[in-house]
C-alpha cells in the first residue's frame, strides 16, 4: 500500500503492509484497518482519495492482495 504527503509521515514509510486471512477487503475496510493501526492518520485519511492500480476508487471497491492501493490526502498550496 502507498501512502503520500503527510500519510507516509505518520506511517514512517511511503508504504505500508496489511496482513489479512481475508481474500479481499473494500477501500473502507482497509481505510478503516490503517486508522487503528495508525490513529494520528485519521484525519487526513478520511479527506483522502483512493486509487487502485493507478486508478481513482471508490469505498466499496473491493482489493485483492496483488492490487495496488494507494491513499493520496489532500494538497494545498497556491
Amino acid at each position: 500500500m502507498m501512502l503520500f504527503a503527510g500519510l507516509s509521515e505518520v506511517a514512517g514509510s511511503p508504504s505500508v503492509l496489511i496482513e489479512t486471512d481475508q481474500q479481499s477487503l473494500s477501500i473502507e475496510q482497509v481505510r478503516a484497518i490503517l486508522i487503528e493501526k495508525y490513529p494520528a492518520m485519521e484525519p487526513l485519511l478520511k479527506n483522502s482519495l483512493a486509487a487502485v492500480n493507478q486508478e481513482y476508487a471508490d469505498g466499496q471497491q473491493l482489493v485483492s492482495e496483488s492490487d495496488e492501493v494507494a491513499f493520496i490526502p489532500p494538497v494545498s498550496g497556491g
